[in-house]
């Protein structure tokens, strides 16, 4: 009895931990018709940096007119990359790093401590790839996560 007791409970123990790892996919996503703000624009200028082997960013920024429930912005999805929001001066902004035109990066050693300050790998999530004009906002209000697909993404000339 007792060792049938003990292999539900690491059954049990085993498919909860598993369930909890699950990547959610945009088919999964409840996009919000109407957010709790309003948002005056959402602008990138794509950035490419001097220095062989340094790749591009996606600077994006956020203008948003009117936060009544004051929610708070997390993350900007946007060509299948994603970045934390940010407060800066002028609002709110997100740095996209992007992997191509990227030197790698890379030590590979045995000995620990060696491969300290590797930076990671900058995966691209196709699922969250809408296109030029479309980005993903993640919101946080009132401890609940919640998605917002804007439709007008536009490019900031220099």
């Amino acid at each position: 009895m007792r060792t049938k007791y003990i292999a539900v409970l690491c059954i049990y123990v085993i498919t909860s931990c598993s369930s909890s790892k699950t990547k959610i996919s945009v088919n999964d996503l409840e996009f919000q018709e109407k957010p709790p703000f309003v948002l005056e624009h959402i602008q990138y200028q794509r950035w490419v940096s001097e220095i062989p082997g340094e790749g591009f960013v996606y600077n994006m920024g956020i203008s948003v007119l009117e936060n009544k429930n004051y929610v708070q912005f997390d993350s900007v999805y946007y060509k299948g990359y994603a970045a934390k929001i940010e407060v800066g001066k002028m609002g709110y902004f997100a740095t996209i790093q992007t992997p191509e035109n990227r030197k790698e990066d890379l030590i590979m050693s045995n000995k620990q401590g060696e491969e300290y300050g590797n930076s990671t790998k900058i995966l691209r999530n196709k699922q969250f790839d809408f296109g030029e004009k479309t980005c993903v906002i993640k919101y946080i209000e009132k401890d609940q996560v919640f998605y917002f697909k804007y439709n007008q993404v536009t490019k900031k000339e220099l």
